[in-house]
């Protein structure tokens, strides 16, 4: 088999033409364009080895895609799960799913509750609650308000993030039923006996 970037018009010509010294001059010079060709378009595989880039490319390249909620101090491995996803965004931007999906990019856990899901009062229309279990610190919190004005629609704003912590516990009950043989009488409700002295 003949890889793609070795290979010459005269693998595919007959053996009396692929003999003729013009032709094989002419597939030589071909061949030279064509892996050139091949090593500069790999210059250009920029989305498809975005696991090879290196940080500062990473850097450039949000910026040309505008990633929503990219951060230069972002760990190396956040950086490149989200400029992966970052033309996907922009197809959806504005809807439920966008904002679910950068909650489990910033918090790792999470999900968006619309207003006519709520369980409690007030039903605003055009609101939404965040329900996540991460940990939360103010820089975090003003962090992640900053990006979500990117990535909601703008006629929809977020009524609060809720903490959802799950606590495992052991719970322990018991009863216990007490009988008796002996039965106590009263003297006082039996009228024929008298009390002995």
């Amino acid at each position: 088999m003949i890889k793609l970037y070795d290979g010459q018009i005269t693998d595919l010509l007959p053996e009396k033409i692929a003999k003729d010294i013009n032709i094989r001059c002419l597939s030589f010079a071909i061949q030279q364009e064509h892996q050139r060709l091949l090593r500069l378009t790999n210059k250009t595989r920029t989305l498809s080895v975005i696991d090879e880039l290196p940080e500062k490319i990473l850097d450039i390249l949000a910026v040309e895609l505008r990633t929503p909620y990219y951060q230069e101090s972002m760990n190396l491995e956040m950086k490149r799960n989200i400029i992966k996803k970052t033309l996907g965004w922009h197809t959806k931007a504005g809807t439920p799913s966008a904002v679910e999906e950068l909650i489990k990019i910033v918090f790792g856990e999470g999900k968006v509750v619309e207003w006519f899901d709520y369980d409690e009062p007030p039903y605003t229309p055009g609101t939404f609650d965040i329900i996540t279990n991460a940990k939360m610190t103010e820089e975090t919190i003003n962090y992640f308000l900053s990006i979500i004005q990117r990535v909601k629609n703008t006629r929809s704003h977020i009524r609060g993030i809720l903490i959802h912590r799950e606590i495992n516990a052991h719970w322990y009950g018991a009863a216990a039923f007490l009988y008796s043989n002996k039965t106590v009488i009263p003297t006082q409700s039996l009228p024929n006996i008298k009390e002995m002295k």
